[in-house]
């Protein structure tokens, strides 16, 4: 998985859908990697299941903690860190590991 800098909404809305219908550059894009063009402000993060206070059940595969952790390494601070949820996902616990990065806030539908 390669993270890029979007650079606008508009370029967002020009993105050509997979397959599984996930927006993504294709292959003549040339989109720079979010390294390249400084610190990331903003990291909206998928999930499965939140806490109130900021846990976040991934899929398993910890795409987004290492990538947060390179963050950190490289730019010496973390970005701010909201999931967006339906009230059906917000649950009393979430197991979390030691590499896992919590979240500063979770966007509730509700």
């Amino acid at each position: 998985m390669r993270l890029l800098r979007l650079p606008s909404l508009n370029d967002f809305k020009g993105l050509k859908p997979t397959l599984w219908g996930i927006p993504q550059p294709g292959p003549d894009d040339h989109w720079e990697p979010y390294e390249d063009s400084g610190p990331l402000d903003l990291v909206i993060m998928p999930g499965v299941a939140f806490t109130t206070g900021g846990a976040r059940l991934g899929h398993g595969m910890g795409y987004y903690d290492r990538m947060l952790a390179n963050h950190k390494t490289k730019f010496g601070k973390l970005p701010a860190r909201y999931a967006l949820a339906l009230t059906q996902q917000i649950v009393d616990n979430v197991p979390l590991g030691s590499t896992d990065v919590p979240l500063d806030g979770v966007i509730r539908a509700d």
